[in-house]
Order: C-alpha cells, then structure tokens, then sequence
C-alpha cells in the first residue's frame, strides 16, 4: 500500500535533506508534504490527514510536541516520528506521552531512518489489513443475518420462534419488556415487485424513532411487527398505534394504492404474535385497530361519547380550537385518563382535515418537557393555525421566516431535515417543499447546503481543521463534506485555502 507523509521541519535545508532522504529510501510513499512551522504543520495535517508524521520538536510557535498533541485531540491516527537534535530522557518520554511512535536524533542517520520508516509501514499495513478483516467479518455478519431474519419473521408470525431470537436478529426485548402489536396492511389491487419496495420504504419511513419494526411484504400486503423502544403505558403505545394507522392510510392514498390497515391488541409475548398473524378485519371499516385501554379509560358511555366528538368537531370546524379542547377537559386533566383524551382529540382532528398529520403532533407532545396533555394545549397555541386545512396566504411568509431562523440556528444538526421541519408546522412534507422553493426561490436542500458551506469556508479560513468544520457544519464524516464542499465550489479544500490565502 502507499502512504503519505509530512515532514516538518524549520531548517529550510534539513527540510530539503530530510525529503530527498526519504524519498530515495522507500517507493511505498505517494506524497509528501512540508512545513516549517507549527501552524503550517496543522494546517497542512488537517487538510492532508498524512499516514506518516515526521515532527521535528523544536519549531517556530508550538512545540512539535504540542501540535502532535493537538492534532490527536481532532482525531489524527496516523504514525508520530519525533526529530531533534536534543538527546536528553525528557524529550523522548513527552514524545512517548504524545503518542509518538519513535525518537530520532539529528544527524539523522540513513539506516534509523530505514528502519524507522519499516516499522512505520508494517503498523500501517497491520491496521489497515485489521480493519479489512473487520469489514469483511461485518459484511459476512450482515449477509447472515438478513437470511435468518425473513426465516425469523416467517417463524414470528406462525407461533414457532423462540423468544430469544428477536433480541439477537432485530434488537428486540425479552418478554418481559414486550410491548408490541402487529399491522396488516391490505391492498385492494395487486403489488408488483417495484410497487412492494416503495410501498415498503414508503410507510417505514412513516414510523417514528420511538417505534422497533419488522415486516414481511407479499403481492397484496405488508405485515408488520412493531415494538415500542421508548418505555411508555399501554394507552400512550395505543394512542402512537392510531397515528401510525391513519398516516399510513393517507401515505396510501397519496400513492393511489388504497389499502385497509387492521391491527392486534397489544402484545405482550411473542407467541401472541402467532394470534395477531390469523386475525382478520372484522369491519369494513379503513381502520379496524383495537384499542381497548383509552376506549376503557373515556368513563363516557357510547351515547355520551357520540355527543361529545359531534360538539368537539363543530368547535374544530368553526375554527375554536379551545373549546373543542375543553370538550375533553374531565380526561386531560387527570393524569391516569390524559392519553384517552389526547386520543379523542386527535379522532377529532383527524375527523375534520383528513389529511392532518398526527404523527406530528404525537412527537411535539412527546418531545416536550411538559406533561402530555399541557403540551398538546401548547401545540394548539403555537402550531394549529399552521396546519394546511387553517394556514392563509398571511402565515406563509410568517412559516418561511420561522424556516430561515431554524436553519440559522441548527444547521449543524445533522439530522436536520425538510420532512422535521414539515412536522414542527403541521405540514405535509410535498406542501412545505412546494411553499419553500415558491418563497425562497431554492429547494431546501440547496439552502442548506449553501448556508452550511458559507459557514465552513469562514471556519476554514480562521484556521479550523477539516474534521472539526465537517462536525460544527452538520457533516457527519469528514469525507461526505470534502465531496459536498468539491461539488459545489468545483475546488478541494485545499485549493480554495490557497485561492484565499495564496500566502
């Protein structure tokens, strides 16, 4: 393999020897760098990321001591040689401290040098054949388990499987941590292969990170295995169940593949799992999902309920979002009772704007440090007027604004996204889009790439390492962002350093 090196050195002719030295004693180096000084040296390594680090000790501004340091603390891996012309004990112990992989004295003689060079490309050579063996043993890892997994899932759903394969093939609890339900999704026409994937990929993408899932797809449905991750009581894990169910129905519709979705009670051991596989839609009805611990929790009688969600649904249409919430107000003020009301209101939002996405607001409501009930009023306070079925051409630009500020202040995030901002709004992700280019005059991403690369080039310029501005610009390698950072500005870092600092 060929390995690149940096050599540092203040002595612009000891420089040039120490170069012309290593370059007649191994044909395994692709490049070398140089330096004289310590912010050329961790510029240069920055940039560079070199294999091999020839460091001299004594330097103008730090001490080569002091910039292996630093550069270790960023993330530098590479192999550390110390050079000086000093002899005494306390400069090969900081060295070793440093993490520095030899000593050399000056003069540096030829067969040190050689055989320093050697030991430093067998440890680079070592590693390198370590890590290929580890992503050999991930990939063949990988391969097994996504032959064992539909094997598992088939056994899962037919009463068969042993409850201690789902912790080791899908990261699933023992039994007595289980809280879980199974999804059927039938289609009313018949899926093809393509069809199968994106309606797949569609609705996975559907369920939110506090839900655990597996699936088994087939021409004409898609059955799913869901557990709930984050601990929470049966009515919060129903409540989720409903929200899930009803986005899927209108992912369904998006798509012009109507389906029916029914579901089990909760489960609580994987053998029930084999009961949920059998059972059938009992109703015509689009959602036929069970939910029997918030339908318990109402203490309202059929007739008493009925009247309730009629009253609560001409407040929601007459555009009296309060008083429809105090239609619930007995269930959301205790605290035994608060997610049978969440779940009557969001019944009845849903009953008002088919298209309300309650996936949203279940996550502003978890997410919030308030108690459930007093966040769902906060979100009625700060978000329901920005949903599609209320927004009016005055909170457009009022939504916009918020967008702008958001990313100002988070694009560092790397989980940052069109669809989380969508969802802080009330919006659907295909109406933000659309809202967004139509106000800014960009797509999203393209705002976000540009404002996080006019951020990274300030960061570059005040001398900030690649590794540290990929992180603080919301990059999660360092890779990634030289790849964005080249397409976008057609140069590599280092050029672009060098156009802006050509000293």
């Amino acid at each position: 393999m060929m390995y690149s090196v940096l050599i540092v050195e203040d002595e612009s002719l000891e420089l040039q020897a120490l170069t012309k030295l290593v370059k007649s004693h191994t044909d395994r180096i692709k490049s070398i760098y140089q330096a004289s000084d310590s912010v050329e040296a961790l510029s240069l390594a920055r940039a560079h990321m070199p294999d091999i680090l020839l460091l001299d000790i004594n330097i103008p501004g730090q001490t080569g001591i002091e910039v292996l340091e630093t550069l270790r603390c960023e993330g530098f891996t590479g192999i550390a040689v110390m050079i000086t012309a000093y002899s005494q004990f306390k400069y090969a112990k900081a060295a070793l401290c440093a993490d520095a992989m030899d000593y050399l004295l000056k003069p540096i003689d030829r067969d040190e040098l050689r055989t320093c060079l050697e030991k430093a490309f067998e440890k680079l050579d070592n590693a390198a054949n370590k890590q290929h063996l580890i992503t050999h043993l991930q990939q063949r890892m990988e391969s097994i388990t996504s032959f064992l997994q539909p094997i598992a899932i088939n056994s899962l759903f037919e009463g068969t499987t042993k409850s201690s394969m789902m912790p080791m093939l899908f990261d699933w609890p023992t039994e007595d941590a289980l809280l879980a339900c199974a999804l059927r999704c039938s289609f009313t026409q018949q899926l093809d292969e393509d069809e199968q994937k994106c309606v797949y990929f569609d609705f996975s993408s559907i369920l939110p990170p506090s839900v655990s899932y597996i699936a088994s797809v087939s021409t004409q449905e898609v059955l799913f295995a869901l557990y709930a991750k984050e601990k929470m009581d049966v009515a919060q894990f129903e409540v989720l169940l409903f929200c899930i169910c009803s986005r899927i129905l209108q992912c369904s519709r998006m798509r012009s593949c109507p389906c029916t979705v029914s579901g089990s009670n909760v489960i609580h051991h994987y053998d029930q799992f084999s009961q949920s596989y059998r059972l059938q839609p009992s109703s015509n009805k689009l959602l036929a999902l069970p939910l029997n611990t918030v339908v318990s929790q109402s203490q309202f009688t059929s007739r008493d309920m009925r009247m309730r969600r009629f009253k609560a649904l001409s407040y929601c249409k007459a555009g009296m979002p309060k008083r429809m919430l105090s239609t619930y107000k007995s269930l959301l003020q205790n605290s035994e009772t608060q997610w049978a009301g969440i779940y009557c209101v969001l019944h009845t939002l849903l009953e008002s704007d088919e298209n309300m996405n309650l996936i949203s607001i279940y996550q502003a409501i978890t997410q919030s440090d308030e108690t459930p009930s007093a966040a769902l009023s906060t979100w009625f306070d700060t978000a329901f007027h920005l949903s599609p079925a209320h927004a009016d051409t005055q909170n457009k630009g009022f939504i916009i604004e918020q967008t702008l500020d958001i990313l100002n202040h988070s694009y560092a995030d790397p989980m940052l996204s069109q669809a989380d901002i969508a969802e802080r709004f009330g919006l659907s992700q295909a109406y933000f889009s659309r809202l967004f280019k139509k106000e800014t005059g960009e797509t999203f991403i393209t705002y976000l790439t540009h404002l996080r690369l006019e951020r990274a080039k300030n960061l570059l310029i005040a001398g900030k390492g690649v590794s540290e501005v990929a992180e603080s610009c919301g990059y999660q390698s360092k890779k990634y962002f030289l790849d964005v950072f080249r397409q976008n500005t057609g140069k590599t870092v280092a050029q672009y350093l060098e156009e802006v600092n050509p000293s």
